[in-house]
């Protein structure tokens, strides 16, 4: 025993045998602070004034004998050892003594024991109020522990996976807000929870749940719940942190709270997200058939109408005397005017759906290539295989536009010189890669309010069930890729007799 302080109480009648108990502690180099008492009142008020290291009572003291005495200073915790010194020996009130409590029984003359006794004695006494306190220790905690899973929302669990099976070491009273089953049933037999689970959910739980066991990853699994409540399915999110125990053991602890509230906001969010980009798939459709209709009538009739009053005209012209130059002015004037308004309207049409998408998207992007050099002066060249893949008319016009509109915003922004566009089909996904050399796009660039054309690139892509990227790249300039799954088909489209938007030259011709 390394600390010799003690703090020692003698129940004791005689001064004498109290001093000769004190005398030889201190031979053993103990320091004491002692009192000595000889009633019940006395020990009474003793224990309760101060915290006792040992207590050395007298087998019989008047008034007071030893058992009286260790009740006491039971009564008053936290209780310091007992040493019991008589003056015979009664070995069955030795045993009595001793299971009531006494850490010792000695005789008078075997005083020479004393110190062995009280170190053994204080010691046990020391290990005893650390076990006393780390239990009550623990024991605050686990309270503290429970208050605040009681109010918790959802159920805090502990769930063990060992040579047993499944099953759960711990259950918050919200299990029965929660699953509607109490928190003995689930202890009792963790398959009251299992079989709550939807059949087409529990494969996943099961794979999460082993997937955690093995890995020791955090546990983290969605599903629905039939509960007792009969209000149709209930969807719980588990999260729980795993650990492996000595006997190898695995042990989450976690928490399972209900997400259906937000679940259903999140479900009626994607339902109205996929019905807007359904419309917004639908209202391109209509455009763009729109677009070719309205084509197809600026060609058929303004189109035709103009190549008839310029044929007209030039008849007139021939019917009309060499003499009256002033007529043939005005005519060849208003000639004039009808070759503008043909020009606008071949125009305007190709606009609207330029009629070389009927032939191919390649031949489609490399005529748009084209245009796009000749007005801006920006070299522009498209890349592609040998053989235009076959692709429906909404998709081709879907990247046709991307393509329009990715030359427009490097025509706008990039500040480039340079342009290559590379058309690819591989593994049922067509894909459309831009780049320029431009100054490349920014962070900022992309969230700009006013963004619509990449935004509506973004749209067209999902709206085909495909994806796009733009990026910076290292060297400068800007990369757009375009993934888009491709339709199966086995033959090319049957082959469509066109015309061009505008005046043949036969019909041109004066």
């Amino acid at each position: 025993m390394a600390d010799k302080n003690l703090r020692l109480l003698l129940v004791e009648d005689s001064a004498f045998d109290g001093a000769l108990i004190v005398s030889r502690l201190r031979v053993e180099g103990y320091t004491l602070e002692w009192e000595r008492v000889e009633t019940a009142t006395g020990l009474t008020t003793a224990l309760t004034r101060h915290a006792w290291d040992l207590v050395i009572a007298d087998q019989a003291t008047a008034g007071l004998d030893a058992f009286a005495v260790i009740a006491s200073v039971q009564d008053h915790p936290p209780a310091a050892p007992v040493v019991v010194i008589s003056g015979a020996l009664h070995e069955a009130l030795a045993a009595e003594l001793l299971k009531a409590g006494a850490a010792d029984y000695l005789l008078k003359d075997e005083l020479w024991r004393l110190p062995h006794a009280v170190e053994r004695a204080v010691a046990v006494a020391a290990e005893r109020r650390e076990r006393f306190r780390a239990e009550k220790a623990l024991q605050e905690s686990e309270n503290r522990f429970r208050s605040l899973a009681c109010h918790v929302p959802g159920m805090v669990f502990e769930f063990a996976r060992d040579c047993q099976g499944e099953r759960f070491t711990f259950v918050s009273e919200g299990a029965r807000m929660l699953l509607g089953v109490t928190p003995e049933a689930l202890l009792a037999d963790a398959r009251r929870f299992l079989d709550l689970i939807v059949p087409e959910d529990r494969p996943a739980f099961s794979q999460a749940l082993a997937d955690s066991a093995r890995q020791l990853d955090f546990f983290n699994w969605e599903g629905r719940l039939v509960t007792a409540y009969g209000n149709g399915p209930k969807w719980v999110n588990v999260r729980a942190s795993p650990r492996r125990r000595e006997d190898g053991a695995v042990v989450w602890a976690g928490i399972m709270t209900n997400i259906t509230r937000n679940k259903r906001i999140e479900l009626d969010a994607k339902r109205s997200s996929a019905e807007l980009l359904a419309l917004s798939s639908h209202i391109e459709r209509v455009k763009e058939e729109e677009r070719a209709r309205i084509a197809r009538e600026i060609h058929d009739d303004l189109g035709g109408t103009l190549t008839a009053v310029k044929l007209e005209l030039a008849s007139l012209m021939n019917r009309l005397p060499q003499e009256g130059m002033d007529l043939l002015g005005r005519v060849s004037s208003i000639r004039i005017l009808v070759d503008r308004a043909i020009a606008a309207t071949s125009r305007i049409a190709r606009d609207l759906r330029p009629p070389v998408l009927d032939f191919g998207l390649t031949p489609a992007l490399t005529w748009q290539a084209k245009e796009f050099e000749n007005r801006l002066g920006i070299v522009c060249d498209v890349e592609s295989e040998p053989e235009d893949p076959v692709l429906p008319p909404e998709l081709a016009t879907a990247l046709f536009r991307i393509f329009q509109e990715a030359l427009t915003n490097v025509s706008k922004h990039a500040n480039a010189t340079e342009v290559h566009a590379t058309l690819r089909s591989r593994g049922g996904q067509v894909t459309l890669e831009v780049v320029d050399n431009g100054r490349g796009v920014r962070e900022a660039d992309l969230a700009k309010p006013g963004s619509f054309g990449i935004r509506g690139i973004f749209e067209r892509c999902r709206s085909l069930g495909g994806e796009a990227k733009i990026e910076a790249l290292p060297e400068g300039g800007t990369r757009l890729s375009v993934s888009i799954p491709e339709p199966q088909a086995s033959a090319k489209p049957p082959h469509t007799e066109h015309r061009a938007l505008g005046p043949t030259v036969a019909e041109a011709r004066e």
